[in-house]
């Protein structure tokens, strides 16, 4: 990282009220009035790490209000990525020469009246809407066009946000960053890491695989499992009937999901968690034990730190509600599927931890639910309170509830990735998908925390690195149905690719008794769900291009999300092949078509013979192949638990071979482009 210069810090305090404002140069022990600033540089082989403390003199109370460190990085910038404020926000790569802007004023009644700027970060954070100036937290990065990336990470977000903020005045010659820490309401009365943070140049995945080291964040032993969840059909109008009949389809059908999730919509209100609805007359002990009984683990949808004006909670506890200088604070509005306004509780507050313990105490040990999803987690820390910045809070809450759910798996939603990374087992990484494409109203309004499948696909793709590192994602729903959804077949299908590629967590709220035999078997291609490794993900002319590996197989994906066509050329030269189930093996280098709103995936043909080149009805042609045996020219393959439809498998063969067995059925021999291929059934 030689190439970062000007390394220059701002400090803005107060003490007893007086305010001061410091610049000093990073690396240089300073002296502040009442204080120390206290900078430990480190040099590694994949960049530089800073841990920069603050020193109160003894006796000082330092109120913060503002920190930040900025350089200058002189290297040509392709693409910016700035990862935006928690799971619903659109987070992606941008072109340098764009802007990222607040929220149109034209809507100002609309954004008032839904108190949208609740969900975001826009109550304390400004987006300047200048060309080439964009900001997000805990991590962004710089795309060159060798495509190497620089990447500036917050290594600890205990102590409050880090926003990233990225100036490109120049593509071809410089960029500026600026690190903060958001830390107003912040005190420091000792000494205090203020901001921690990496920054590394290099390939990609590597870069990120060295932030993950740094950060010393560990994930607990999770694995990929696909799921069913309410919300995204019946919404807030679930029944005990309902979540029966679809229990019923997956079961009877042997659907090997992991997770059985009830959604919003069992509660009396949201906060009244320990009151259900009549709907629910047998109980949600019950009904979490039928979901075990059928093979499934039960799941259940909370929003902890959440309630609606209409609860009791609200009318019985209105000190357990946050509350600023101006009074109680409001999460957002919701009349669509709640009463209204709802507001965030005050999780420092000795009662509403107690009546919490409670509730997840019912959830977990009383109902049985084995994997809670935790959502609406931003609305904890609306306001700095008790000497803690939002940061602060968010971070404790998302640890407090990691205490609560024990050793039961933990989905977090609606919260700042950075506050839940090593915490959650499961996070969103997109917001909600919609029954629609995109949301033009909301797009207009530049609502980042839209409803929106096409915002939603987005933020998969841009944020596909967290997974594995410090939780695992879930992009939210796949939506193969065709009632109770305007998404074209051709939408349908990207989003059922794209969120399999990048998701491991993957639900659905369809009834698959309402599939045609074709959704059926789209869906059963995606069984069992796999391990991916991201070789590269890259951006180019609209199209994402993706090159990964699932065990030792290698596939290359095309993917476009706009609906414009467009061309691309496979990896390789003419001594590569690939292979799909409709255009069978092409040689690398050969230009494709893709339509727009479409996704090509391709297995890599091996090189050796007697390996296995792809199977079709599979949405990773030979993902679901556990092992292969051969003896002379009789070979045996074999699936992994939880495969659900056999199609074909092809083969590379030597030349001249005349006769395959494959599970004792003839192989069909043929020449294509060069590959000798064997091809049989499996069913």
């Amino acid at each position: 990282m030689d190439e970062v210069v000007k390394l220059q810090g701002k400090l803005n305090y107060r003490v007893e009220g007086v305010p001061y404002h410091k610049s000093f140069a990073i690396g240089d022990p300073a002296v502040i009035p009442y204080g120390r600033i206290i900078t430990e540089k480190q040099n590694i082989s994949a960049g530089i790490t800073y841990q920069i403390r603050i020193v109160p003199d003894r006796r000082a109370v330092l109120d913060m209000e503002a920190f930040s460190v900025s350089f200058t990085l002189p290297m040509p910038v392709a693409s910016c990525f700035v990862n935006g404020f928690q799971s619903w926000t659109e987070s992606m790569e941008r072109d340098p020469a764009s802007s990222q802007k607040p929220m149109n004023t034209l809507f100002s009644h609309w954004i008032s009246k839904y108190q949208l700027k609740q969900y975001g970060d826009q109550l304390f954070n400004s987006y300047t809407g200048k060309a080439g100036e964009f900001a997000g937290f805990t991590y962004g990065y710089l795309r060159h066009p060798d495509q190497s990336v620089t990447l500036a990470a917050s290594l600890d977000e205990s102590s409050g946000y880090t926003i990233i903020r990225f100036f490109i005045r120049d593509r071809e010659e410089q960029a500026g960053i600026r690190i903060e820490k958001e830390c107003s309401g912040q005190r420091l009365e000792k000494q205090d890491l203020v901001l921690s943070f990496f920054l590394g140049t290099g390939v990609e995945q590597e870069i990120f695989d060295n932030w993950q080291r740094e950060a010393k964040i560990g994930m607990r032993p999770v694995k990929p499992v696909m799921g069913w969840t309410s919300w995204y059909k019946y919404y807030e109008k679930i029944s005990e009937k309902i979540i029966q009949e679809n229990l019923k389809a997956f079961s009877d059908r042997g659907i090997p999901i992991g997770i059985f999730q009830i959604d919003d919509g069992w509660q009396a209100a949201v906060g009244d968690w320990l009151t259900v609805k009549d709907t629910f007359p047998g109980g949600m002990a019950s009904l979490a034990r039928e979901i075990r009984k059928a093979g499934y683990s039960p799941g259940l949808w909370i929003a902890p730190f959440a309630a609606e004006e209409s609860s009791a909670l609200c009318r019985d506890h209105a000190d357990w509600i946050l509350r600023d200088e101006h009074g109680p604070v409001k999460a957002g509005f919701n009349p669509f599927n709640w009463s209204g306004n709802f507001y965030g509780l005050d999780i420092s507050h000795p009662e509403v931890r107690e009546y919490l313990r409670l509730v997840f105490h019912n959830l977990v040990n009383v109902w049985g639910f084995q994997m809670i999803k935790a959502d609406f987690l931003y609305a904890a820390a609306l306001a700095p309170r008790g000497g803690k910045s939002r940061g602060s809070i968010m971070y404790e809450g998302v640890k407090f509830l990691r205490e609560l759910v024990g050793d039961r798996l933990l989905l977090g939603c609606g919260v700042p990735l950075g506050s839940a990374f090593g915490q959650v087992d499961y996070c969103r990484i997109g917001s909600d998908v919609g029954p629609v494409w995109e949301d033009r109203r909301l797009k207009t309004l530049r609502f980042p925390e839209r409803v929106s499948t096409r915002s939603s696909l987005s933020s998969t793709i841009g944020r596909s690195q967290l997974d594995s590192r410090f939780f695992l994602n879930d992009p939210d729903v796949i939506m193969l149905r065709d009632s109770s959804t305007k998404l074209t077949t051709a939408q349908k299908q990207v989003l059922f690719f794209v969120n399999n590629l990048f998701g491991s967590l993957v639900f659905t709220s369809d009834n698959p008794d309402e599939y045609t035999e074709k959704q059926l078997q789209l869906y059963y291609s995606s069984f069992p769900p796999v391990e991916k490794s991201i070789i590269s993900s890259i951006q180019q002319d609209g199209l994402h291009f993706v090159e990964f590996r699932i065990r030792k197989r290698q596939y290359f994906a095309c993917i476009n999300l706009s609906g414009k066509p467009g061309k691309y050329n496979l990896p390789g030269d003419a001594g590569t092949a690939w292979f799909d189930e409709i255009s069978g093996i092409i040689p690398g280098g050969w230009t494709r078509k893709i339509r727009g709103i479409e996704a090509h995936c391709w297995a890599k043909v091996p090189v050796s013979p007697w390996r296995v080149i792809g199977t079709t009805g599979r949405l990773f042609p030979g993902s679901e192949i556990e092992q292969v045996f051969r003896e002379d020219d009789e070979m045996t393959i074999t699936f992994r638990e939880g495969t659900l439809l056999a199609g074909d498998v092809v083969v590379r063969l030597p030349k001249g071979t005349s006769v395959c067995m494959i599970n004792n059925n003839s192989a069909l021999i043929y020449e294509e482009h060069g590959v000798t291929v064997g091809r049989a059934s499996l069913i």
